[in-house]
């Protein structure tokens, strides 16, 4: 069986696809948010602009584990010549995050 391109990203859409965010939809009505609401607007606002300039860098760096959009913007703000050097990057993050996660939570 042979699975054309179309087929395995319409799949992918639909295996990945998730509902809005509350936040989302309180934010379309028009409705005032709470203080968390407005938190993780902000940080989806901010990972939605990362995307949108940055495209799929931007993704391979946000689901890296414990890098938000504040560090990937860090990141992605740096000049690397070489893709390993971006992945260089990504680890140094990530071993920055597993050093301090004692202190996050």
């Amino acid at each position: 069986m042979k699975i054309s391109a179309h087929k395995s990203r319409r799949q992918f859409l639909k295996i990945s696809w998730k509902p809005l965010p509350e936040c989302t939809r309180i934010t379309m009505i028009g409705k005032k948010l709470e203080i968390e609401e407005t938190e993780m607007w902000n940080r989806a606002w901010k990972s939605a602009g990362l995307v949108q300039n940055n495209g799929k860098k931007a993704v391979i760096v946000l689901a890296s584990r414990g890098v938000g959009p504040t560090v990937a913007t860090r990141i992605l703000r740096k000049y690397v010549r070489k893709d390993s050097d971006f992945y260089k990057e990504i680890l140094k993050a990530e071993r920055e995050y597993q050093r301090t996660r004692s202190f996050w939570d």
